[in-house]
């Protein structure tokens, strides 16, 4: 172990051992997405194509606002979007999660299922992670998708878009510009 002092101006890029002791490390990479509007009260039935954002279901999303939030900013260059798929603006390892509010317009005990789908050649989608949530009345109810991790290689082909299927007749997603009550997040690890 070699000790320096008196020099100014040093970067690492890299280090060897555990890095327990490492100070003032932020991410590189952070956004947060939301939906904006309650999305329009319709029928979720298609798991693969019903795809938020995407189509003509209302679900109106963009990037977190300081009136939503007063001390959000995002890190670095932040997500891309367009027409419900978000591309990642560099390679690495990326922790995606979405914590939803969604209504069911029946009171009967119904399921509601949010999938995230990953592209890996900019055309054909196939889905990488799932989770449901049962409601029994027409009260707003979340829906979380935990973090899952993806390693991008190549952000022109690796993409994701989230899709949703109900069997309640109708069923939105709720959402303000004033405050966040359905969110996509985004973290670039490495």
């Amino acid at each position: 172990s070699t000790n320096i002092t008196g020099i100014a101006g040093v970067t690492a890029t890299s280090f060897s051992g555990s890095g327990e002791n490492l100070t003032n490390i932020k991410l590189q990479e952070t956004d947060l997405w939301t939906i904006t509007a309650d999305s329009t009260n319709t029928t979720w039935d298609d798991r693969d194509n019903d795809v938020l954002g995407g189509g003509s279901f209302g679900v109106s999303i963009a990037r977190c606002t300081t009136t939503q939030n007063a001390l959000f900013a995002k890190q670095g260059t932040g997500m891309s979007y367009s027409s419900g798929v978000f591309t990642f603006p560099s390679t690495g390892t990326y922790e995606v999660s979405a914590n939803l509010f969604y209504r069911p317009s029946e009171s009967l005990y119904k399921l509601t299922e949010l999938f995230m789908q990953l592209t890996t050649n900019n055309s054909s989608y196939s889905t990488i992670a799932k989770t449901y949530a049962y409601s029994q009345d027409t009260d707003t109810h979340p829906i979380i998708l935990a973090p899952i991790q993806l390693t991008v290689t190549n952000t022109s082909l690796q993409k994701i878009r989230f899709t949703a299927f109900s069997d309640s007749t109708n069923m939105f997603f709720k959402g303000a510009t004033d405050v966040i009550f359905s969110s996509f997040s985004f973290k670039k690890l490495a």
